[in-house]
């Protein structure tokens, strides 16, 4: 770095203070973002600009005054923004390929960075984020998330939920530390909850299916293992729900937010069941789940009471209950207009727990055994018809059975005792005009239904 690049960093750190020391209306942005860019693009020139920048002493503080006086003491407004954009564009632009000022610029701009994360205007917001994740890509460990409070993770995954591609890389670190969601969890909105339970889902799927995937998008062990033990303690909620709307029609939507805190909310559990059925078919995760006793005792519980729950309602006549199985095609069309099938917390619940109880089956005879020991082979049987309301339900029932009978003789014999008492034609098969025909022999076919 020649003496002109040096007298030109000067001029600007100087020209900084200068403003930050009289800061009180707009009038000087044009100023701030000239000196600004200035910065930012000498940072692109390398290390030695970086580190003068950090090193002055009108350098790095004077920066971070000016961007705590523009987010403090000025209006909201396109001109303060555009600002703000370029003074952490700059502090971003310093961390590049430095660990030195990686870790000076955390130190002092830690705070100034959270809040922008947690600001109004989502361009900043996400140039935060990136900040943020540069400097702890590749030496993110427990001493440093540690020292992230919960407002700052909140505001991480709520700029990840604003659409921050940088909030969800930051979101996707933080889950392979160890430790990381039993802290914060409890921190968190529902809104949060429901997001953060979504990426793990997606990220165990996405890491069975692509190795190319695996390092980054991977979950600590330690994740799942909180979300089991939650699942455990709290999914009985589940059970309270009498409607498949979302709210009952005699219920007032003030009132729902305090059911959920008082007896459990019913789509969180819907999605601490998504991520352990998708982790159970995980190698890395299966193991762990397999020797969880009370997570196998858990789902074996609820596949036995929704199963109950719905047999009952549909005896009673109640076939809008949420568990009663749909099998007519034509009973999608009695559902209440404003009721949403797919987003209810119960679409797919019965599905995932025959799922999970399968996968942790596969190749453990102790898990086959506790299975039978539970009396629940009759109830994986009991899920092979289809169900509008459980897509695919059929397809893992019968995964289900062969992971359950795979070595294992005592479970074949269960079923090997079973007796064909005749043939059932399912209701959807009237519907389209068929039936099931049976011939006395070991088959059976599907023929019209006579005219």
């Amino acid at each position: 770095m020649d003496e002109v690049e040096t007298d030109l960093l000067d001029e600007h750190c100087r020209k900084l203070f200068g403003i930050c020391e009289k800061l009180t209306q707009s009038s000087s942005l044009d100023s701030i973002c000239d000196s600004f860019r200035y910065l930012r693009n000498s940072c692109a020139s390398g290390i030695e600009h970086q580190n003068y920048i950090a090193d002055h002493d009108r350098g790095l503080p004077c920066i971070v005054k000016v961007l705590e006086s523009i987010t403090k003491s000025l209006p909201c407004s396109e001109e303060r923004n555009v600002c703000l954009r370029l003074g952490v564009q700059l502090l971003g632009n310093m961390t590049v390929g430095n660990d030195e000022t990686k870790k000076v610029v955390w130190q002092k701009c830690s705070n100034i960075l959270s809040s922008t994360i947690r600001c109004g205007d989502q361009k900043s917001a996400n140039y935060a984020a990136m900040v943020v994740y540069n400097i702890f890509l590749g030496r993110l460990n427990e001493e440093n998330w540690q020292e992230f409070d919960a407002a700052f993770v909140s505001g991480i995954i709520a700029a990840a939920i604003s659409g921050s591609e940088y909030g969800l890389f930051i979101v996707e670190l933080l889950l392979k530390s160890k430790g990381f969601l039993t802290k914060y969890y409890s921190e968190l909105s529902p809104e949060q909850k429901y997001y953060i339970l979504d990426v793990i889902s997606s990220n165990v799927s996405a890491i069975s299916n692509d190795d190319t995937t695996k390092e980054s998008r991977k979950v600590h062990l330690s994740s799942i293992q909180f979300i089991s033990h939650q699942f455990c303690a709290s999914s009985d909620s589940i059970l309270n729900i009498r409607s498949f709307c979302k709210v009952e029609a005699n219920q007032a939507s003030e009132n729902l937010s305090q059911d959920i805190s008082d007896d459990g909310d019913p789509c969180e559990v819907s999605k601490w069941l998504d991520v352990l059925s998708s982790a159970s078919g995980n190698e890395e995760y299966l193991s762990s789940l397999q020797d969880d006793g009370e997570l196998l005792i858990q789902a074996v519980f609820l596949l036995k009471s929704i199963l109950l729950v719905g047999k009952l309602a549909e005896d009673e006549g109640d076939l809008q209950h949420p568990f009663v199985p749909m099998q007519k095609l034509s009973a999608v069309g009695l559902i209440q207009p404003e009721c949403d099938i797919e987003g209810h917390p119960v679409h797919g619940f019965k599905r995932n727990l025959v799922r999970l109880i399968g996968n942790m089956a596969w190749k453990n005879k102790t898990v086959q055994n506790k299975v039978l020991e539970l009396e629940c082979v009759p109830l994986i049987l009991d899920c092979c018809n289809i169900d509008e309301r459980n897509p695919f339900i059929t397809q893992w029932a019968i995964m289900a059975i062969h992971n359950l009978c795979d070595g294992n003789v005592e479970v074949q014999e269960v079923i090997w005792s079973l007796k064909r008492e005749g043939v059932i034609n399912p209701d959807f098969l009237k519907e389209m005009g068929l039936r099931l025909h049976d011939s006395g022999s070991e088959k059976i076919s599907i023929i019209p239904l006579p005219k």
